[in-house]
């Protein structure tokens, strides 16, 4: 197990350390708003009950595949992907432990920035695993396109760009039940509990194993993409603002 204890990644949740400046200056901020625009419905629903503002619920859009996917049955070990910052807020480090469990099947590339803070567990992990710290958008849907699982465990996302990204790429998803995340990947994702270790295990196992199963999620996939797009999030935006502006 390449994380001892959960304690050890608590210096990863750089928000614990806001201080109640940093508060009072986000309430100040929606005070001042005419309009407040959000990316998921999830996102509107953790307002303040004090807004008394019109909310806009405007997803964000999916990209347009630079690359194309030669085949969604993994070719040896099951090739798996993580694309988000390297902290807990992301559930990272029960994404490693899972890995742990099932590391002799699988190839797995990480995507992200460290934490300012030093974290042994993660430390250790980014020598075992392939790392890359940063990486262009054309690189990352290039990345996901040889990749045969994208995984996002997050305790919380306001949205969660990587979903639609995958879904671009006909990438399979396991994401987590909780927060944003089912309400942008609807039926195009295994949905476990971000907590569960052995779920998320389990579920990178059903990916390899389950033909079937992969090829219905990438064409899940393909239909929930069509709900996100960059020319309606666009007009939907300016709309929102023309109405401010005309109130």
């Amino acid at each position: 197990d390449v994380c001892s204890s959960d304690l050890e990644w608590a210096g990863t949740l750089a928000g614990l350390r806001d201080d109640a400046g940093k508060a009072a200056r986000k309430d100040e901020e929606l005070r001042l708003a005419s309009t407040v625009i959000v990316a998921s419905t999830f996102a509107r629903g953790t307002l303040p009950t004090s807004v008394s503002q019109p909310v806009h619920v405007i997803p964000y859009g999916a990209p347009t595949p630079r690359v194309t996917r030669a085949e969604c049955a993994p070719r040896g070990k099951l090739r798996v992907l993580y694309v988000g910052g390297l902290n807990q807020r992301k559930g990272i480090s029960y994404l490693i432990r899972a890995l742990g469990m099932v590391k002799t099947a699988v190839d797995v590339t990480l995507i992200g920035m460290k934490p300012e803070r030093s974290c042994a567990p993660l430390e250790k992990a980014l020598r075992e695993f392939q790392w890359m710290p940063t990486l262009s958008h054309e690189g990352v849907l290039g990345e996901m396109a040889r990749h045969d699982v994208l995984v996002l465990p997050s305790l919380f996302e306001g949205f969660g760009i990587p979903l639609v990204e995958a879904m671009s790429c006909d990438v399979p998803i396991i994401a987590s039940n909780v927060t944003s995340l089912p309400e942008i990947a609807g039926d195009a994702a295994l949905l476990v509990n971000p907590e569960s270790v052995n779920e998320i295990a389990a579920a990178m196992k059903r990916i390899a194993e389950d033909a079937a199963l992969r090829n219905s999620l990438i064409e899940k996939g393909r239909m929930q993409k069509q709900k996100f797009d960059w020319n309606s999030s666009a007009e939907n935006l300016w709309q929102a603002i023309e109405r401010t502006a005309k109130d």
